[in-house]
């Protein structure tokens, strides 16, 4: 059973599809609209880029999806970074807004429904130029059933923007050691605001 991804931005029509072999100048165009449109540099991460598509969503709504992949020692990791933007030019969040923790937005998200989430832990991380507040999701349960998960939801902890989700599809496990190499792959990720 596979459970969608729904940390944010996501009813919607879908208007246009884009995907971006990694290496095509595309690429590059999908990074510069990361930093315009959603407020992130992902520069650091542009080596481990593999592909990019790019969704729009609605009138207002931009998603972009980049599919990643790393080695650390003979460990190979894959996973799908997703970005949901406004449409128009980013404009800087106001800083009076209040900020939501990612477990907390989990939690609202899953109440009443037919699946729920379950966050192993939540804890901050230092990024390049920012501090985000991430939620690691380890397994879903629903209709009598439990699929494990590795999705991690990361949200500005200071400043209330929409928050990006990574989801790891390999390794199928991930040990202490794992979950390090993924929080300093999310750590290369700046901010433009």
């Amino acid at each position: 059973m596979k459970f969608p991804m729904s940390f944010a931005w996501h009813a919607g029509l879908l208007l246009t599809c884009l995907t971006v072999p990694a290496g095509a100048t595309d690429a590059a165009l999908a990074m510069d609209m990361a930093r315009i449109k959603c407020g992130y540099d992902l520069r650091g991460l542009e080596a481990h880029i593999l592909s990019v598509q790019i969704e729009q969503m609605e009138e207002d709504k931009l998603q972009q999806i980049y599919e990643l992949g790393w080695r650390k020692n003979a460990k190979r990791f894959l996973a799908t970074l997703t970005l949901n933007c406004a449409s128009n030019i980013f404009t800087p969040p106001d800083v009076s807004s209040p900020v939501s923790e990612p477990g907390d937005l989990i939690a609202a998200e899953d109440s009443g429904g037919r699946y729920a989430r379950h966050v192993a832990w939540q804890k901050p991380l230092t990024a390049t130029n920012w501090t985000a507040q991430v939620a690691y999701v380890d397994y879903v349960v629903g209709d009598g059933q439990r699929d494990d998960t590795r999705d991690f939801l990361i949200c500005d902890s200071q400043v209330a923007t929409p928050c990006m989700a990574l989801s790891v599809s390999k390794p199928k496990r991930l040990s202490a050691d794992n979950i390090a190499t993924v929080l300093s792959m999310l750590g290369k990720i700046s901010v433009t605001y």
